[in-house]
């Protein structure tokens, strides 16, 4: 999928939202967009939204895993 393929998905996402009324669905889908382009505070915000709508929502296990590879942390690789 093309950078710009993903951002007019995006767009269309974010202005559905803007129009009111979105979703749980709308902001998971627009943060599993935000994360595969590479906007990570971005994704966990629409993953957190998407969860405060909807407790059972798929963007609770994209939350935890995406703050999971958030706090990762190898010392071995950050200290040579």
């Amino acid at each position: 999928m093309s950078q710009n393929s993903i951002d007019n998905q995006i767009k269309a996402l974010t202005e559905a939202i803007e129009a009111g009324g979105a979703a749980a669905d709308v902001y998971f889908r627009r943060g599993m967009l935000n994360w595969k382009a590479g906007r990570r505070a971005a994704a966990i915000t629409d993953y957190e939204t998407a969860v405060s709508l909807d407790a059972d929502s798929p963007a609770v296990e994209a939350l935890r895993m995406s703050r999971d590879i958030m706090d990762f942390r190898h010392n071995d690789l950050l200290n040579p």
